[in-house]
């Protein structure tokens, strides 16, 4: 009897002592953190320049002319002059890393022409650029979607120079003689930029080139309706008593310019 007793009081204190326990195991579960991980957030893909891509370019191009006029009279003159430029663009970039390197294309069409008169009708100069263009390679280092290079090049231009003696007609165009050249010219160009991608096909840029070109000699020929063009007659002595024939000079010119412009990219 005692002893059926102290069996059921022994197996009471256990069964307590193990809710108990059980008790304090959940209490202190529910203090601990939750291992439950949260979502996972991903950076945002870095922009990839790799690629070929078209655009269109538009902005302002000022042309500096240095005409030496030496073996005429004793003087040269510089004329600048600007226009508007606008074209399209077409290349490829490679990119490893940061670093990105690519070729470039663009041929554009421009309205820039200057004219120049002395005010005493002796002489007259007239320039005009009509077509522009540039291949060149880029060098930059890209920040994810911004770009920032050099590019050099060679540079191509359809310019046209012109010089005038004896305005005959008083009206700044009917030059007796004239020396004339319209023709091809080749040059180097260089600049810098900084290019900025709007989503993953569109890009804006702006940039800043300056090219130099070759000089050129101008041919003359008579267009006198005033006094006549026989060549022989058209003649001056030099400051050593040389007798020059007109015909026979030569007035050289040098040209360069300064563009700057904003363009539209696709890359495909």
């Amino acid at each position: 009897m005692v002893k059926s007793m102290i069996q059921a009081k022994l197996k009471a204190l256990f069964l307590g002592t193990v809710a108990g326990a059980a008790l304090i195991g959940s209490a202190a579960a529910a203090d601990l953190p939750s291992r439950k991980e949260g979502p996972v957030i991903l950076p945002p893909p870095v922009f990839n320049w790799n690629g070929f891509y078209v655009g269109v370019t538009a902005g302002g191009i000022s042309t500096t002319v240095h005409t030496d006029l030496h073996d005429l009279v004793p003087l040269s003159q510089t004329t600048t002059h600007t226009g508007f430029i606008g074209g399209g663009t077409l290349g490829y970039n490679w990119q490893w890393g940061t670093t990105v390197v690519g070729i470039e294309g663009d041929i554009s069409g421009v309205d820039n022409k200057s004219n120049f008169d002395d005010n005493f009708h002796l002489f007259g100069i007239n320039n005009k650029t009509d077509a522009f263009g540039t291949i060149r390679a880029r060098v930059g280092l890209a920040f994810d979607r911004t770009l920032i290079y050099v590019t050099g090049g060679v540079a191509i231009a359809n310019q046209k120079h012109t010089v005038g003696v004896l305005d005959t007609g008083y009206s700044n165009t009917d030059y007796a003689f004239i020396w004339s050249n319209d023709s091809t010219r080749y040059g180097l160009v260089v600049g810098s930029g900084l290019e900025y991608a709007l989503s993953s096909n569109w890009t804006a840029k702006a940039e800043f080139l300056y090219t130099a070109f070759d000089d050129k000699s101008a041919s003359g020929s008579c267009n006198s309706a005033y006094l006549g063009c026989d060549a022989s007659t058209w003649y001056y002595r030099d400051g050593n008593g040389v007798q020059r024939f007109l015909n026979k000079i030569n007035i050289g010119s040098g040209s360069s310019n300064v563009i700057g412009r904003v363009g539209i990219n696709y890359k495909f």
